[in-house]
C-alpha cells in the first residue's frame, strides 16, 4: 500500500473549501477540512497549488502519493520540493482518472461541498442573529442607524506602571482581532488614566483623518484599522 493524501476543493459564493483525506497502509485513517481565504477570483488550480504550498510546508509528514482533483500550476517544482520536504525521497502527484483512487477524489470533494455548505449556512444563521442583536442595540440606544462598527478602548496597568492603551474593534457583531490595536504612551508620565485615554483616543482620530485624506493617493491602500469612523465608541 502507498501511503496517500487525497485533496478536493469545493467553492460556492466567493468561498473555498479543501478537504483533505490521509490514506495509510491502504486505510483512512483521518481527515480534515480548511477554508481559504482570498481564493475569489483565482483558478481552481492556483488555488490548490497555493494550497499545497501552505499546507506541506507545515504539515508533520509527508506522503509518498498526492492525490489532486486535476493538474496545478508549478507541479514540477512542487514535486521536487515535497520530496525535499521528505527527506529526498520521491512523492509523486497524480490525477486519478479512475477506479478507486478516482472515487476518493470524488468522495473528497462531495465532503467538501457538504462542510462549505454547512458552515455557510451556519454563517447565515449567525449573521442573522447578529444582526438582530444590532437593532436591538440600536433601538435600546435610540440610535439613527444599527452600529455596525463598535471600538472599545481601555487603559492597563501593571502595578502602577508599563500602561498600555488597547483597542478592540467589532464589525457586524463580530469581533475583528486583526484590526486589534495597542498604544504605547509617548506624552503620559505615571498612571493617569483619564490623560492616557486622551492620547489614545486623539492619536486614533488623527491617523483616520489622515487615513481619509491620503485615500486617493496613488499605491494607498484604506487603513483598515483606523480608515474608518467607528458608529460606537465605548470608553473603560
Amino acid at each position: 500500500y502507498i501511503d496517500s493524501d487525497v485533496i478536493a476543493m469545493a467553492r460556492a459564493d466567493g468561498d473555498a473549501c479543501v478537504q483533505v483525506f490521509f490514506i495509510r497502509s491502504g486505510k483512512l485513517v483521518g481527515r480534515d477540512y480548511f477554508l481559504l481565504d482570498g481564493a475569489e477570483g483565482s483558478a481552481d488550480s492556483d488555488v490548490i497549488s497555493g494550497f499545497l504550498k501552505q499546507f506541506y510546508n507545515r504539515a508533520p509528514t509527508i506522503p509518498e502519493q498526492v492525490l489532486l482533483p486535476q493538474e496545478i500550476e508549478e507541479a514540477n517544482i512542487i514535486r521536487q520540493w515535497l520530496k525535499t520536504r521528505r527527506g529526498a525521497k520521491k512523492v509523486e502527484n497524480r490525477i486519478p482518472r479512475r477506479g478507486k483512487k478516482k472515487e476518493l477524489i470524488q468522495l473528497a470533494a462531495e465532503n467538501a461541498a457538504e462542510t462549505l455548505a454547512s458552515l455557510q449556512a451556519q454563517w447565515q444563521a449567525d449573521k442573522h442573529r447578529q444582526t438582530l442583536a444590532l437593532a436591538e442595540l440600536q433601538e435600546a440606544l435610540h440610535l439613527p442607524e444599527p452600529p455596525n462598527r463598535i471600538e472599545c478602548y481601555d487603559i492597563s496597568n501593571t502595578h502602577g506602571t508599563a500602561a498600555v492603551g488597547s483597542m478592540v474593534v467589532f464589525e457586524q457583531g463580530v469581533p475583528r482581532k486583526k484590526l486589534y490595536r495597542l498604544f504605547n504612551f509617548r506624552t503620559v508620565q505615571g498612571p493617569d488614566d483619564y490623560a492616557s485615554m486622551e492620547e489614545v483616543l486623539t492619536r486614533r482620530f488623527i491617523r483616520c483623518k489622515a487615513s481619509q485624506e491620503n485615500a486617493d493617493s496613488p499605491g494607498k491602500k484604506p487603513d483598515q484599522a483606523f480608515g474608518f469612523l467607528p458608529d460606537m465608541l465605548l470608553v473603560d
